[in-house]
């Protein structure tokens, strides 16, 4: 049996293929870039034609300036509330108290004022008495209490007045008797005070032109060391002393142990005038407590 072999002609049909398929590609590229320049120049014309509108609609005419681009507001975007889930508690941490701190009690600082002692002033019934200030003749000044009272069986008035330091410590007092305003005294009593309890007093007597005067010794207290009969042995009262001419007098109480209330020593002699310009000083002081009485 004959058999008949076709060719296959396997190189023929390639080349074909590849002749045919070249001009297909070659004519789609033109057209793609024909169509590309098309489009480009298209977009080019719009965008040109778009900037001359845009520049004729916000340039105005050639005088005035132009008006400038308005400035968007910004936008407030509202605060996101938390959702439950996002809330977070913190506790608050315990409020730990501090330990009351111990303050040392100061004592306040006050003015201590010290009370003034009135001397004892009994002589009858009381007209006045009151606070005065004296001006005394050293340049000095006294704060004094005075009083006047009457005897109401005599009649007679006693005008006392005690001066006082700045201390409040009593250191003086006058005494006058039978006193009767505007008129020069007759007699006056002065007594000086001492911190120890002692006490002097100084009689000037106007009508007799003498002088007395009285010392009281204060003496310490306490256990005697000696019997009764013995303290009293040697207490020595009323020993006299005189001058020559008489005149000058002395009576003297003495303790030699010291152990009694106190010693006391009276002398008395002539000094009229000394009498006198005393007297005439202390009715100037009188005189002040008698205007600031008034006033």
């Amino acid at each position: 049996m004959q058999s008949i072999r076709v060719s296959e002609r396997r190189g023929t049909l390639k080349k074909s293929i590849l002749f045919l398929g070249l001009p297909i590609t070659v004519a789609a590229v033109a057209l793609i870039v024909f169509f590309a320049g098309s489009f480009d120049s298209t977009l080019a014309e719009d965008e040109g034609a778009g900037a001359t509108a845009t520049s004729q609609l916000t340039s105005g005419p050639a005088d005035q300036p132009a008006a400038p681009d308005p400035t968007a507001a910004p936008k407030l975007q509202p605060t996101p509330m938390p959702t439950p889930e996002a809330i977070i508690v913190v506790e608050a941490a315990p409020v730990v108290e501090a330990a009351p701190v111990a303050v040392a009690d100061v004592p306040a600082v006050e003015d201590v004022v010290a009370a003034k002692v009135l001397p004892e002033a009994k002589f009858g019934e009381v007209l006045d008495q009151g606070w005065v200030a004296l001006d005394l003749p050293a340049s000095q000044s006294a704060e004094t209490w005075y009083t006047l009272q009457v005897d109401t069986e005599t009649r007679s008035i006693t005008n006392f007045f005690a001066l006082f330091n700045e201390e409040s410590q009593l250191i003086s007092s006058i005494k006058i008797e039978d006193y009767t305003k505007g008129e020069p005294l007759k007699n006056a009593e002065l007594t000086l005070y001492y911190v120890d309890g002692s006490k002097r007093m100084l009689f000037f007597d106007g009508q007799a032109g003498t002088m007395s005067m009285t010392q009281h010794y204060q003496q310490p207290s306490g256990p005697s060391m000696f019997s009764p009969d013995l303290r009293v042995a040697m207490v020595f009262y009323g020993l006299e002393l005189s001058d020559e001419t008489g005149q000058v007098n002395a009576l003297m109480n003495l303790d030699l142990t010291g152990l009694s209330v106190g010693e006391v020593l009276i002398m008395q002699q002539p000094a009229e005038r000394i009498v006198a310009d005393m007297l005439r000083e202390i009715g100037a002081l009188v005189d002040q407590v008698e205007d600031q009485r008034e006033g």
